[in-house]
C-alpha cells in the first residue's frame, strides 16, 4: 500500500500508510505503556524465533479493508493487513500473563487528527554519537517533535488510550450468527 518503509521509523511508516486513498476510517495506533517497554511478538526485528521484541513504543495503522477492521503493521511477521483480533493474538499471545510493566496500552488517533497535530523531527533517534538507526531517505515530517506526548499514557494528547480488551471490543469483528 505504500512504497515508503523504514525499519525502526514506524510512526513515519504509518503516516504514509494512512494517506492511501484506498483505506477508509484510518487510525494511527501507538502501542505504549507507562514504562516505555512493551512486549510484542511476531516482530521482524527480533532475533528470536518467536519474534519477541521489547519496544519502547510501536505504531501501526488501523483501517477498514474490505469492510473489516484490519491492522497494517509493516514490522510484523503475522501479515499485513490482518484482522484486529488476529494481530492482537499474534502480537500479544500472553496478554494478561506477562508482567504488568510490559502490558500494552493503545493510543488510537484518527488519521485526520494525526495529520493535523502530530510532529516528528526524528530527534528521538539521535544520540550524542549520531543516529541510533540510519534515517529514511525522505525528509522528516516536521522540524520539531511532539512524539513524546503521544507516548505518555497519562498525557491528554490526541486520540484515546485503550487497554487491549477495549481495543478488541471496539475494533474486532464479531460474527453474531
Amino acid at each position: 500500500m505504500t512504497d515508503r518503509y523504514a525499519a525502526y521509523y514506524c510512526e513515519e511508516n504509518v503516516w504514509f500508510l494512512l494517506q492511501d486513498a484506498r483505506l477508509t476510517e484510518g487510525h494511527a495506533v501507538f502501542v505504549i505503556n507507562a514504562e516505555h517497554s512493551v512486549a510484542l511478538w511476531s516482530q521482524r526485528a527480533s532475533p528470536r524465533r518467536d519474534g519477541l521484541v521489547l519496544w519502547d513504543y510501536h505504531v501501526v495503522a488501523l483501517a477498514r479493508v474490505d469492510d473489516r477492521w484490519c491492522v497494517l503493521d509493516l514490522d510484523s511477521t503475522a501479515g499485513s493487513p490482518i484482522e484486529v483480533a488476529a494481530w492482537l493474538e499474534a502480537s500479544f499471545p500472553f496478554a494478561g500473563a506477562v508482567p504488568e510493566d510490559v502490558e500494552p496500552m493503545f493510543r488510537v488517533v484518527p488519521a485526520a487528527e494525526l495529520f493535523s497535530t502530530f510532529r516528528t523531527d526524528r530527534s528521538h533517534m539521535r544520540s550524542e554519537d549520531g543516529w541510533l538507526v540510519e534515517p529514511p531517505h525522505w525528509p522528516p515530517l516536521s522540524d520539531d517533535s511532539n512524539l513524546s506526548d503521544y507516548l505518555d499514557v497519562a498525557q491528554p494528547a490526541p486520540g484515546e488510550v485503550l487497554d487491549l480488551s477495549a481495543l478488541l471490543r471496539r475494533f474486532a469483528e464479531v460474527d453474531h450468527r
